[in-house]
């Protein structure tokens, strides 16, 4: 997004790029938390069980700096771009709290695909590459205006996290069943 929207309007590239980084590390977080998760799912996958208790503990560790990141862009924007990256960046604050809620929804696609990928479910990998490619529609339609760009980038990737959590869900019940809890039935 900042490449795009730096390549259509380069005066408001840095601002966003300010307001990009902060958001974009709540991602980060979702694949370094995807490290724990990964090898839990693997092993759960080749035990014939599931993590959902380990997914669940991702989740609520993602938590933490997700509300954080969306009290910081509802609340306090402009504030937040001021003491982190100076007030020559602000300008782009107006995207800051549609691009934090994009980016967590973001991560909760990136964790739910590595719990899918790690019980060999490859379609999630077509689903990420035509997120991909609206995104960058999206982006480019918004003709650079910071907002714009924010607001497109949020309606994609609500549409993958609802898109990635039905075939979870969808392929778990199918693996799994029903899930009745999230401790795997072998081990209560």
């Amino acid at each position: 997004d900042v490449i795009l929207l730096g390549r259509l309007n380069p005066g408001d590239a840095g601002a966003y790029a300010a307001v990009s980084v902060v958001c974009k590390g709540l991602v980060f977080a979702a694949i370094v938390l995807g490290s724990y998760l990964l090898p839990e799912a693997a092993i759960s996958f080749h035990e014939g069980t599931h993590a959902l208790r380990q997914l669940a503990a991702t989740f609520a560790m993602l938590a933490v700096p997700a509300v954080i990141l969306l009290a910081a862009a509802v609340f306090f924007p402009a504030p937040i771009i001021r003491l982190v990256f100076g007030a020559r960046y602000l300008g782009a604050q107006s995207a800051f709290a549609p691009l934090a809620f994009a980016m967590t929804a973001f991560s909760v696609t990136v964790i739910l695909s590595l719990y899918l990928l790690a019980h060999g479910q490859r379609w999630i990998v077509v689903l990420l590459g035509l997120g991909a490619g609206v995104a960058a529609f999206g982006i480019d339609v918004a003709h650079g205006m910071p907002r714009a760009t924010a607001m497109n980038d949020l309606y994609v990737q609500i549409g993958l996290v609802v898109a990635t959590a039905v075939g979870f869900g969808i392929a778990h019940i199918r693996t799994h069943g029903f899930p009745t809890s999230l401790v795997p039935a072998d081990t209560e």
